[in-house]
């Protein structure tokens, strides 16, 4: 099911964003989003790759970002060159298929630029209980976790599992052929590596199936010619 929406709905253009009118798209803010993700003397680990974000418009423009907050009406995503404002966009999470939507602002910060993209459409996932869910830890330590969903409501999931993710922590949840973002609000540990989360859910995408077949068929091809070099050995 989607339900379309419309920038109209949110009068945010043409005035400063500031404590008494937010940012509508500050929701599940990951972070730090400006540079490297961690930094532990001289160790510096980059920005995982699930975070990234490619931009394209009908008039020519594309470009790469860093998705910096996702809400239930689109993301903030930090670019390295200005997005054009008003125009449609084609926005692809890294694992998820494009979506639509239109920048309302665009505004310069230090050597990046903050980037509002609201949604064309909402969709709504079609994940169902008992199927497994990977769930990845969206900022440090980027804790990973699996299990199985054991309820599912309007805005929320419930996972049961080896999951040692804290209250609080922005996680991307892979399941069913769907990707979604969401903020832990409990955890009840069950076991030293398991635990049962409720999750709020801000975001979901259809995951892209030809990035997952182009992976398998990478995969395949690499151990068909590790399988014919060990033939010619032989």
């Amino acid at each position: 099911m989607m339900g379309t929406i419309s920038i109209s709905q949110y009068n945010v253009i043409n005035r400063p964003l500031d404590n008494d009118n937010p940012d509508p798209l500050d929701g599940l803010c990951i972070e730090p989003a400006t540079g490297p993700l961690l930094e532990d003397d001289d160790v510096i680990v980059q920005p995982p790759q699930f975070r990234r974000v490619y931009l394209s418009s009908s008039t020519g423009f594309s470009g790469h970002g860093l998705l910096r907050s996702v809400s239930r009406i689109g993301v903030q995503v930090l670019a390295p060159m200005p997005v054009p404002i008003r125009c449609d966009l084609q926005i692809t999470i890294a694992g998820c298929r494009p979506t639509c939507g239109e920048a309302f602002y665009c505004r310069k910060q230090s050597s990046v630029h903050k980037v509002g993209i609201v949604f064309g459409s909402i969709p709504k996932p079609a994940v169902s209980t008992g199927a497994v869910a990977e769930i990845q830890m969206l900022d440090a330590p980027l804790s990973v976790g699996r299990g199985n969903i054991v309820e599912v409501g309007r805005s929320s999931l419930s996972i049961l599992g080896k999951v040692a993710i804290p209250t609080g922590a922005p996680v991307r949840i892979e399941s069913g052929g769907w990707i979604l973002f969401g903020v832990v609000k409990e955890r009840i540990a069950t076991s030293m590596k398991g635990g049962y989360l409720q999750i709020h859910l801000q975001a979901a995408f259809p995951e892209d199936t030809a990035i997952v077949s182009t992976v398998e068929q990478d995969a395949l091809a690499i151990l068909g010619e590790s399988t014919r070099g060990e033939g010619a050995s032989l």
